[in-house]
């Protein structure tokens, strides 16, 4: 049987707490990615960081580059750098 008291937990725990409408980020977001001035996000590739042994020398050339965040990916990216 489920009482008031066990439907107000679970409305609870569905939707995050905002204290004041305060405007939630990701700051680890904002270390990652760059907004360039026309509007484009650039990133830096993964995999580069270890297990370099077995990834050639042109694999670990082309991961040292920085890249273009495709279009469907900026808008998840955007709502959660601090800056815009």
């Amino acid at each position: 049987m489920s009482t008031s008291f066990d439907r107000e937990i679970h409305r609870s725990r569905s939707t995050p707490y905002t204290p004041n409408n305060v405007l939630i980020f990701a700051p680890r977001a904002a270390k990652r990615f760059k907004v360039t001035g026309s509007g484009k996000i650039l990133f830096g590739k993964p995999g580069r960081r270890h297990l370099a042994s077995s990834k050639n020398r042109k694999r670990m050339r082309r991961l040292g580059k920085i890249a273009v965040l495709d279009k469907t990916d900026m808008a998840r990216i955007l709502e959660n750098l601090p800056f815009r």
